[in-house]
């Protein structure tokens, strides 16, 4: 799904959120949430810089190999036993679809807060430049904007708060309602 699409389909939950609360109810969460959301970016980021070559790894490895599903493809390598540990195997296969589907749903929030937030293209730019990929200093990335540093970081805090609020309040929701549902 492209993000164009994501945010299209997003957008009645968001109304929906939005309508259904007063504005101090949502100033409340979003200042709630940003020191929720600043925490697991800061810890995040760290285990996706640490993961990440694992996470592409395992994508190719799926994509490429294991067209059916991951369940099949363990119990075939079980049922051989080619000197594998099966249980620790599992193991790290879990472990790394979580990270891989936390940066699935923390994309997602930067998607919403790039499409509904005022200045939505810059915030999640800061976002995306302080917290993943190539992760910048604050410095650098203010010479980059051309902004000072006390606009900067009131547009960081806003750009946490926003995704702080999309992601707790719309994507996991969301997350979870796709979990019952399969379940």
């Amino acid at each position: 799904m492209k993000n164009r699409e994501y945010a299209a389909l997003c957008m009645e939950a968001i109304v929906f959120e939005i309508t259904k609360h007063d504005a101090d109810y949502i100033e409340t969460e979003k200042k709630k949430n940003y020191k929720r959301i600043k925490t697991l970016l800061k810890n995040f980021s760290a285990l996706l810089v640490e993961n990440k070559k694992e996470i592409i790894d395992l994508e190719i490895e799926c994509k490429c190999t294991l067209d059916k599903n991951m369940a099949y493809a363990l119990k075939y390598l079980e049922i051989y036993k080619y000197n594998l540990n099966i249980p620790k195997l599992r193991h790290e296969v879990n472990i790394l679809m979580l990270i891989y589907s936390l940066s699935e749903a923390i994309n997602r929030g930067l998607i919403l807060v790039e499409y509904y937030v005022p200045d939505g293209k810059l915030l999640s730019n800061i976002l995306r430049a302080c917290y993943f990929g190539e992760k910048k200093r604050d410095i650098e990335i203010q010479q980059i904007l051309g902004v000072g540093r006390t606009i900067y970081y009131e547009k960081k805090r806003k750009a946490l708060e926003y995704l702080g609020f999309y992601f707790y309040c719309i994507v996991i929701p969301q997350s979870e309602l796709l979990l019952v549902e399969t379940n």
